[in-house]
């Protein structure tokens, strides 16, 4: 794909995809787009369960998801994507790439 989206997401994920490489082996994961993708269009989900989540909000962690993946807590507020259609995931995100002049 030679496109002014492709070569965007080429340069703004070049240090994770080299950490990734270096570290996880091939390739490297997109939440972001992955997360907006299943926005659009839920039949990407594969696996699903739901869990008690927390965000921190203090200290040197804030940000970070907090999540009850023991179901300690009975009461579950969040919904989380275990697995998704990651051959879907990749044709739209070609697809969109694709788009752009």
């Amino acid at each position: 794909i030679n496109s002014k989206a492709s070569t965007f997401f080429i340069n703004v994920n070049r240090t994770l995809r080299e950490y990734s490489k270096k570290y996880e082996g091939r390739g490297s994961i997109h939440p972001d787009s992955l997360t907006v993708t299943i926005a659009y269009d839920n039949s990407l989900i594969l696996q699903q369960g739901e869990f008690k989540v927390d965000v921190e909000t203090c200290s040197i962690s804030r940000g970070a998801m907090l999540v009850d993946w023991y179901n300690f807590s009975k009461s579950k507020n969040a919904k989380i994507v275990l697995k998704a259609d990651k051959q879907k995931f990749i044709n739209y995100l070609f697809s969109i790439l694709e788009q752009s002049a």
